[in-house]
């Protein structure tokens, strides 16, 4: 598809209607996407809250407690839908949930921009994609590995000690901590799902290269870095379709990424499946049960009736009279060859 008629299914600006490509639900807004789950086919009539759809928020709480939605944010938003938009249309991605990921590693980065300047005193300034260097990229980046941000997970740990797991509470645990967003946000997420807080509701044992497991948590795998900058260069194959264009090139990101390996851990299956997704699974399992299972017997039972009465019945008639006549031609003998 040509640029100009990407170009011109992209909103002018955050708040002005555009007109969306046919891949995304028609009940959506500039604001919010309801994108197919599977492939790009969307059904107007149905309802896009529905399990088939993933929503798309460009409204992004920034660190200051601010939103993306405030017209500051206009241009940042404008370039990052036309490159979401050019990155399905041009086939760069051919899943249009996959921009979940991408958008918010976009917001993400911007953030951590926003916040270093605020951190440094510095003036504040409208973020851009043009506005996001190679040097931000890597703090972006660092700000993942909670060792070099000399953070000590099971301290924190430690500290909460038996209080609820709230996002709020931990928050208010690391508020003073002056630390880069995405670095709370990945705290939060480990505090929340942290063993120890399992531990306290269950019996738990565990030896001691389960320990050693649990000091490498500290870490994050090298998948989801990887991910993240996949996203950045996204934002670099499609900067044609932006107005203020991202200017860090896919060779440097891959640079940072590459110096930065060793610090991330190798994405490994875990021995046992962790007990927060075992009973997630099976809460989803017995609901499901409770919703479905008796209209999956009563089919069941329909079909074995259906069987019973439509195929077993006539196929053994049919065999039976398959047998009279057999029986009756072999009893007269073969035709007289005279």
């Amino acid at each position: 598809m040509n640029n100009e008629k990407i170009k011109k299914s992209s909103p002018s600006t955050a708040t002005s209607q555009a007109i969306l490509p046919s891949w995304i639900h028609p009940n959506s807004s500039n604001m919010k996407w309801y994108l197919p789950r599977t492939g790009t086919k969307v059904t107007v009539s149905e309802d896009p809250n529905s399990s088939r759809y993933v929503k798309l928020s460009f409204d992004y709480q920034l660190f200051d407690g601010s939103s993306t939605s405030d017209l500051i944010w206009n241009l940042f938003i404008r370039d990052l839908q036309s490159s979401a938009i050019a990155l399905i249309e041009s086939s760069k991605s051919k899943r249009p949930c996959a921009l979940v990921g991408f958008v918010r590693t976009a917001f993400e980065i911007a953030d951590h921009v926003y916040e270093a300047r605020h951190r440094l005193n510095q003036p504040p300034k409208i973020v851009t994609l043009a506005d996001i260097t190679l040097e931000d990229i890597k703090t972006f980046l660092e700000a993942h590995d909670l060792t070099l941000m000399g953070i000590n997970l099971l301290n924190l740990d430690t500290q909460l000690g038996p209080t609820p797991r709230g996002r709020e509470n931990i928050a208010s645990c690391i508020s003073g901590m002056h630390i880069p967003p995405i670095t709370q946000k990945i705290l939060i997420q480990k505090l929340k799902n942290n063993r120890s807080d399992i531990c306290r509701e269950f019996t738990c044992t565990h030896s001691a290269n389960e320990e050693n497991e649990e000091n490498e948590e500290d870490t994050l795998s090298i998948s989801t870095i990887q991910n993240k900058c996949t996203n950045l260069t996204y934002l670099h194959s499609t900067k044609e379709y932006q107005i203020h264009s991202f200017k860090v090139g896919t060779h440097d990101i891959s640079d940072v990424i590459n110096s930065m390996t060793g610090r991330f851990v190798d994405k490994s299956q875990t021995p046992l499946m962790p007990t927060n997704i075992a009973f997630h699974y099976i809460s989803n399992a017995i609901v499901f049960h409770r919703n479905y299972a008796p209209h999956i017997r009563a089919y069941i039972k329909q079909l074995d009736n259906h069987y019973n009465r439509e195929i077993i019945d006539k196929y053994a008639a049919s065999t039976i009279r398959s047998k009279s006549c057999l029986g009756a031609a072999t009893a007269l003998g073969p035709p007289d060859s005279h």
